[in-house]
């Protein structure tokens, strides 16, 4: 039995944390040293965009760029920030997937599990080679774009000349995008790995629900220790799928959820309606559109359809991606329920039933929890 088998799915993602001292693990010198720097270095670009926001204030154009950069650069900074001050549950997450239990897999449960972790590792790698990509745009752009408010990758404040100092900015803001998509990504990646493992690990255990049936059932002891290894088994995913907070807790959650997709949308119609005074609010002489980019006819000839159409586009774009984020926030917590319904009605199955048809009580009642188990998984 490798007790390190599980944990192993992981491992590279743990690698890349550790080398900022951000995951858990052996004081290092050298890493805490490059942890800091890449924390502290995040958020002076961070803080530096924040102060274009005041310098720049009259020029809407340079504003609604320089806010599209602060959403992305600060919903990674906040995430990241949540990590460090979580980091310590990766600890307990390992001793639970360390669990003899767990790791108790004979070749076809961990062949079910590398199947699994294949087909995430190359959207691992997938999302990597994007991010690479990215930030090698990024370092390029300043170059070929020859408008001379973009010389900069980033929009961003500093107390000296940007034309005297253009190349060291270019190379400093692009190793600033790196470390973002490196540790971004990483972040994005281990949930994923783990959300994966514990799909393949519900597999796992609804197979072996499904091969109880061929224990002889004439032998109640022997159905009895099977199903009791399942429901342990269960409990012990439980532990690790929602170690942080009690089950019981999943009604107020629910409720919590709701709140936050209303706020959510609202904040969605804001930012439409902002886009749609774009126009409006800006001074300068030519028309602005509320998104930039390249449009194969004349744009003031056509503008205020083309106004209407780049409002619509928006519009859609937020009303399905705040739909998509809701409902999937949504099913996290119904299924949670749900797999607490199945945890109690494993856990009250009475395997001395009084009266006749004993086996049959039993058998009748592990099935509906096997099925109900199904449809949770499907």
């Amino acid at each position: 039995m490798d007790e390190e088998f599980l944990i192993g799915t992981f491992e590279t993602e743990k690698k890349f944390l550790r080398y900022g001292s951000f995951y858990p693990c052996g004081k290092r010198i050298k890493f805490i040293f490059l942890g800091l720097f890449m924390f502290v270095y995040s958020w002076t670009e961070f803080l530096s965009m924040i102060t274009v926001l005041f310098v720049e204030r009259d020029n809407l154009t340079k504003l609604s760029e320089t806010l599209l950069f602060c959403m992305t650069q600060a919903a990674f900074l906040f995430k990241l920030v949540n990590f460090l001050y979580h980091n310590k549950t990766m600890l307990r997450i390992e001793s639970i997937l360390k669990n003899p239990i767990l790791n108790c897999l004979d070749q076809f449960e961990k062949n079910i599990i590398e199947k699994y972790m294949i087909r995430v590792k190359y959207l691992a790698r997938l999302f990597r080679i994007l991010c690479i990509l990215t930030v090698s745009f990024y370092g390029l752009f300043p170059f070929i774009d020859e408008d001379p408010d973009h010389m900069l990758p980033l929009p961003g404040w500093f107390p000296f000349d940007v034309k005297t100092h253009q190349i060291e900015l270019v190379i400093a803001q692009t190793c600033g995008i790196a470390i973002g998509a490196f540790l971004n990504s990483t972040l994005d990646i281990l949930p994923t790995i783990l959300i994966t493992l514990g799909s393949a690990q519900f597999d796992i255990l609804k197979i072996r629900l499904e091969n109880i049936t061929s224990v002889d059932t004439s032998k109640s002891w022997l159905v009895k220790k099977a199903i009791k290894k399942c429901v342990i088994y269960h409990t012990i995913l439980l532990k690790k799928i929602f170690y942080g907070f009690e089950l019981w807790q999943i009604k107020p959650k629910i409720d919590s959820c709701k709140f936050i997709a209303k706020i959510f949308r609202i904040l969605c119609i804001l930012v439409v309606l902002f886009y749609t005074l774009v126009p409006y609010l800006d001074d300068k002489e030519d028309l602005s559109l509320p998104l930039p980019g390249w449009l194969p006819y004349n744009t003031k000839k056509y503008y205020y359809p083309t106004v209407i159409f780049q409002v619509m586009s928006v519009s859609v774009s937020a009303y399905n991606n705040s739909s998509i984020d809701v409902l999937t926030c949504m099913l996290i917590t119904v299924a949670s329920a749900e797999f607490n319904l199945l945890k109690g009605a494993l856990k009250t199955i009475d395997f001395h039933p009084k009266g006749h048809n004993t086996k049959q009580l039993i058998e009748a009642k592990f099935e509906n929890c096997v099925n109900h188990h199904k449809e949770i998984v499907k």
